[in-house]
């Protein structure tokens, strides 16, 4: 029994060290996955988020297993309501399912993201919100899209503010690709909402992440605009 215990809390303690290496990867995985079936037509975007969220569980899984002795069996009642608790989350999810309005690539930093209608915090899970209100990617006006940023390298927008002027983001929807070039990089409180404005002439794009990683007092911002 002891031995027994003493494999588990070694396995349990190796998986708790890997898992943000492999959660990373599976993300990875997940949005490249929602992207390839965006562009046969599919939304796989429901089942990407299923898996997501069912992976993202078994950090608290492992944690209990640590801590905890084998646990008793729960009791009937307890299981029906689990039951009935996973329904209504099936049928809440597929209500919600958000729609991808195309993907954001970034070479330089090697980014390629999913670009998901609307930026909430459940579709900034899994790739780049565009902000409901402004215009949409190729139009006259100023198209805003945010992503997270986070500690693991090249995750997300991590590596957004090695962008410099000049350099070149690439916007497609299922029927065209814009593409689009840096003019101007700033840093801005949270409440500035003057990165949004349009000038009625120019087709823009503003992409929006925090600053800086480990504390988000502040907004990352890069403007670009569209290449004729």
């Amino acid at each position: 029994m002891k031995r027994a215990l003493a494999f588990l809390l070694i396995f349990s303690g190796l998986t708790i060290i890997c898992y943000p290496s492999g959660k990373n990867l599976y993300i990875d995985y997940l949005q490249q996955k929602m992207i390839r079936d965006w562009e046969n037509g599919e939304n796989g975007f429901l089942e990407a988020k299923e898996a997501i969220n069912s992976f993202s569980q078994l950090t608290d899984i492992f944690s209990e297993a640590l801590t905890e002795a084998p646990a008793l069996a729960a009791d009937t009642s307890a299981q029906e309501q689990s039951v009935q608790s996973d329904k209504k989350t099936e049928k809440k999810a597929e209500a919600e399912k958000p729609q991808i309005l195309g993907t954001i690539e970034i070479e330089k930093i090697g980014v390629r993201l999913p670009i998901l209608k609307g930026a909430s915090r459940e579709n900034m899970k899994y790739g780049a919100g565009h902000l409901t209100g402004t215009d949409y990617p190729g139009e006259i006006g100023n198209a805003a899209i945010a992503a997270h940023r986070s500690r693991t390298f090249g995750r997300m927008f991590n590596r957004l503010g090695e962008l410099e002027e000049d350099d070149t983001i690439v916007i497609k929807d299922r029927n065209q690709t814009f593409k689009y070039t840096i003019f101007n990089t700033s840093i801005v409180s949270p409440d500035d909402t003057s990165v949004l404005k349009r000038n009625g002439e120019d087709q823009l794009l503003t992409l929006i992440t925090c600053d800086p990683v480990d504390k988000a007092t502040h907004r990352l911002i890069i403007h670009a605009r569209l290449v004729p």
